[in-house]
């Protein structure tokens, strides 16, 4: 029913067609009888999806299908109690690092990119130690609406 069009520079890897296709298929489910009635009842009017009692749900579906919230900017709370492995513990403390040199939060990707360039870590292991601090609440997503307007994040 839904036709989704990406354009990369790339050719796109299987990971990237399977979150369309879910997204395609959570949108379907959730905006049924619009998609039916598009063309007839509204017009073509596409602002149906943009307001109305589903609208929190899509902002839901494609936060959690696309990840959006890691391009967020982060912050990193401090460990308490937690216990890390060694190459959690060196992650987390460029990451500290990072965030006291840019007022407190910072970019997963420049965390990905210092992490590569200075802990040699390969890409995979960078991300499942960025995925983890996320998912045990040691990363956390700063709202963009907190960040103040003319704050730079390096």
């Amino acid at each position: 029913m839904v036709w989704v069009s990406l354009i990369i520079n790339q050719k796109p890897i299987l990971i990237t067609r399977e979150i369309l296709n879910s997204f395609c298929i959570r949108f379907e489910t959730l905006f049924k009888q619009e998609i039916l009635d598009l063309y007839t009842k509204f017009n073509g009017d596409v602002s149906i999806f943009s307001s109305g009692s589903n609208f929190k749900d899509i902002n839901k579906i494609i936060n959690n299908e696309f990840y959006l919230s890691f391009t967020l900017p982060y912050t990193i709370r401090s460990l308490k109690v937690k216990k890390l492995s060694t190459k959690s513990q060196k992650l987390y403390q460029l990451g500290k690092n990072l965030s006291h040199k840019t007022k407190g939060h910072f970019l997963l990707k420049n965390l990905l990119t210092k992490a590569k360039n200075i802990l040699k870590f390969k890409n995979i292991e960078i991300t499942d130690i960025i995925y983890e601090l996320v998912q045990n609440n040691i990363l956390l997503p700063i709202p963009s609406k907190q960040i103040k307007k003319n704050t730079l994040i390096h």
